[in-house]
């Protein structure tokens, strides 16, 4: 049976939003993540006095990884060919999914990386392998305080913080890739950016042409989703409404929306297959901005 912790991912798939009060600061669909490691020597958690303010707090740091949208062409070339720990996880990707994935990452063509199939494993594939390569550079990693990841992102946090294999985590992404893309072909659509609107103006676009608000990232930056008509047409009105910038985004469907529904008891059925292992430290989720908690075994 499905248990109440992986079911957070089934509804990251699908319907899920981030929340303004997400601890670290959410990503843009397409913005490169931070790599939130810390310069050698410096302790992670160190406590820093306000003179100021006359208060104490303690700096925490995340491990934040992206979504779907980060894909380029090229993209880990430089660590594929200097490191071998980041080339080992290109070459766990191409064997566990039978193809070269390594080449298409590498080479391209773009249209092909772009199909949400290539792109979340592709995207994972190259994140761990920066992980990995920051590990072999630096001989270790300090724990962060926090993990997480934009949508896609959240599975590959899953694998920086040891509750999924690699290899099980590339399939699985794999295979979420297939049924959201089969959600798309049968119902196509798009995201878009909407940069300098409020979210309740932007509710109120939606509703006036049938997109609806898929991600909050910040008070300035909401993503939409919706079928092409209602995209090009929210667009325009938050343009209207004064939006500072509306930007089209590099997927292939209307992610994080109703559209991806088809999607979801294909995914149930092959995250129920898994074994999730308990995290080494805190995740935050995307559905509710909150830590996940683990179910007691």
């Amino acid at each position: 049976m499905l248990s109440a912790y992986p079911t957070e991912y089934v509804q990251n798939a699908v319907i899920t939003r981030v929340a303004r009060s997400c601890p670290p600061k959410p990503l843009l669909e397409g913005e490169e993540p931070k790599s939130g490691l810390r310069p050698q020597g410096r302790d992670p958690r160190e406590v820093i006095v306000d003179t100021k303010r006359h208060h104490q707090f303690v700096q925490r740091e995340a491990f934040i990884f992206p979504g779907q949208g980060a894909q380029q062409v090229g993209m880990g070339f430089d660590l594929y060919q200097s490191s071998p720990a980041a080339r080992k996880v290109f070459d766990t990707a191409d064997k566990v999914l039978g193809i070269p994935l390594s080449r298409l990452i590498l080479e391209g063509p773009q249209e092909a990386l772009d199909r949400t199939v290539n792109a979340q494993p592709a995207i994972m594939t190259v994140s761990i392998a920066c992980l990995e390569a920051a590990r072999e550079h630096l001989g270790s990693v300090p724990s962060p305080s926090f993990v997480a990841g934009h949508s896609l992102g959240e599975y590959t946090a899953l694998v920086a913080n040891g509750v999924l294999d690699l290899a099980e985590a590339i399939q699985l992404v794999r295979r979420r890739g297939e049924l959201m893309q089969q959600a798309s072909d049968r119902y196509p659509g798009g995201m878009a950016a909407i940069l300098g609107l409020d979210e309740f103006t932007l509710e109120e676009v939606c509703e006036e042409t049938g997109a609806k608000v898929a991600n909050v990232n910040s008070d300035d930056q909401i993503v939409i989703s919706g079928d092409k008509l209602a995209l090009a047409r929210a667009m325009d009105l938050a343009t209207a409404r004064g939006a500072r910038k509306t930007v089209a985004l590099p997927v292939s469907g209307a992610f994080h929306s109703t559209l991806m529904w088809p999607a979801l008891e294909g995914l149930a059925e092959a995250i129920d297959k898994l074994d999730f292992s308990a995290p080494q430290v805190t995740i935050i989720g995307n559905v509710r901005a909150k830590p996940i908690i683990p179910p007691r075994r």
